[in-house]
């Protein structure tokens, strides 16, 4: 009897044991996690924390930081090929539909016609 009672009790110490070992374990994933599922295409310039001792999780986060630099770069430099593209295409198409309301108008004068000319 004494021997079952010891068993009962030296298994629950070990699952209580083992909970708040699990527990202080998954709690740096646990905010990792949290932070990760925080972000969104407008928040890439926040990072995930990186501290604690120099373990699987501080490098998961580092590395995740690092993916996330990179991201943020190839966001801003597509945004600035947009918006360089845009400008670029805005000119000639200002030009063109300049000339096509002067045609459409019916403005077929002399000065138009070298302006046009010089233009293209």
């Amino acid at each position: 009897m004494i021997s079952f009672l010891t068993v009962a009790i030296a298994t629950l110490i070990g699952a209580i044991g083992a909970y708040v070992l699990s527990v202080r374990s998954l709690s740096p994933v646990k905010k990792l996690s949290e932070t990760v599922r925080l972000m969104h295409i407008g928040t890439l310039d926040k990072r995930l924390p990186v501290e604690g001792p120099l373990d699987e999780v501080r490098v998961l986060a580092e590395s995740f930081n690092a993916l996330l630099t990179r991201q943020e770069r190839s966001f801003q430099q597509q945004s600035e090929f947009v918006a360089a593209t845009a400008h670029e295409l805005r000119t000639p198409l200002a030009t063109l539909r300049s000339l096509l309301d002067e045609q459409a108008a019916g403005c077929d004068s002399f000065t138009t016609r070298s302006h046009r000319c010089k233009i293209m």
